[in-house]
């Protein structure tokens, strides 16, 4: 933490002045102070120029692109080096080791920053939704979430991805519930709020929990 203040005083004085003014957090100047440490300070000079008078509605994927584009233009044989590494070293790997799931993966900075953007946006929305649960448990369940919207759009892979001609089609997951009610509430089908019933196999009613069609 110590380091990330000195960035923001010494290496970004803009941004730095509009912490103490108190017009932008703390936590958003020392994550971007992370994001520069590695700069010269030719490129942290341009990142503090481009981001100081908007840095409070700028979003993580935007200022990533920004710190990508300072390394680039004032250390291009560090910006080719690093994107040899993380093009040889990115994975995103799922382990599910005694009953728990570990996910752990190295992504390149832009995609990093908008995986976390939008695992927070979706904790925030649980907690604004009235779910109990800690910021790690709720951040989780965003990923859960995550994935399920996208697989929701039943996406296809080009045609011959599979290696055999034909398109790779990702579904959704199907949830199937069991209800096990007694024969008395099957009758509760008559009633405009009830169950439908559906139908009798061996002297074991099935309903599906939608009231009837008005």
């Amino acid at each position: 933490m110590g380091g990330d203040a000195l960035e923001l005083a010494h290496r970004l004085p803009r941004i730095f002045k509009r912490v103490r003014a108190g017009e932008v957090p703390a936590w958003k100047a020392r994550r971007i102070a992370q994001l520069t440490t590695a700069l010269p300070l030719a490129g942290v000079e341009f990142v503090d120029r481009q981001l100081a008078a908007g840095v409070d509605k700028v979003g993580w994927a935007a200022i990533g692109r920004l710190v990508d584009r300072a390394k680039v233009m004032f250390d291009p044989e560090g910006a080719e080096k690093q994107r040899r590494e993380a093009a040889d070293g990115r994975r995103f790997d799922v382990h599910t080791r005694d009953g728990t799931v570990h996910v752990e993966g190295v992504l390149d900075l832009a995609d990093a920053i908008d995986l976390d953007t939008a695992i927070r946006q979706g904790a925030e929305e649980l907690a604004t939704l009235g779910s109990p649960e800690s910021l790690d448990v709720r951040r989780s369940m965003a990923a859960g979430e995550l994935a399920r919207r996208q697989l929701a759009f039943d996406l296809r892979a080009e045609t011959g991805a599979c290696g055999d001609g034909t398109a790779s089609v990702v579904k959704p997951r199907q949830v199937v519930i069991h209800v096990h009610l007694s024969d008395a509430a099957t009758y509760l089908w008559r009633s405009p709020h009830g169950l439908h019933l559906v139908k009798n196999r061996g002297g074991t009613r099935l309903v599906t929990a939608h009231p009837p069609d008005e």
